[in-house]
């Protein structure tokens, strides 16, 4: 019969493996959710969701004005942000504020007086004139309004 420490080691070795093994399924279960959702925006087309709907950067690129801004990093050229909204229809652009998500999970906020100063460009990248760098998110894939 086993005693004391020779009963539990085996005990909690088999938990260890355990919780190890449910770590490894559920961050590879989660590694095959986030490979399926970048596939959505590695494509060609720039895919960018507003108001969890889904649009063609392109087709901004298309039906809107272009604008040209000087930035402390150069002349940036891209669709205004306050256009995009106006154009999509939402109602009320100034009663929201709008967050910014970025592929890699990186997100900033702004209100509505920073749409009117921002621009997206054809990278999918945001400038605003007179925020910090740290608000000019790369890669955008969504915004959102809160």
């Amino acid at each position: 019969m086993l005693k004391g420490k020779e009963k539990t080691i085996p005990i909690f070795a088999i938990i260890v493996l355990l919780i190890a093994m449910s770590c490894n399924l559920y961050v590879h279960a989660r590694q095959v959710e986030l490979e399926k959702e970048l596939q959505k925006y590695q494509t060609d087309e720039k895919i960018i969701t507003i108001f969890s709907q889904d649009y063609k950067l392109d087709d901004f690129f298309s039906n809107l004005e272009i604008k040209t801004i000087q930035t402390d990093d150069g002349k940036k050229t891209g669709v205004p942000l306050d256009s995009i909204i106006t154009y999509i229809g939402i109602g009320c652009p100034s009663c929201n504020k709008y967050t910014f998500k970025a592929i890699d999970g990186y997100q900033q906020t702004v209100d509505w007086s920073d749409m009117q100063k921002g621009i997206i460009t054809e990278e999918s990248r945001v400038f605003f004139l007179g925020l910090a760098h740290a608000f000019w998110v790369s890669d955008v894939i969504e915004i959102i309004a809160s």
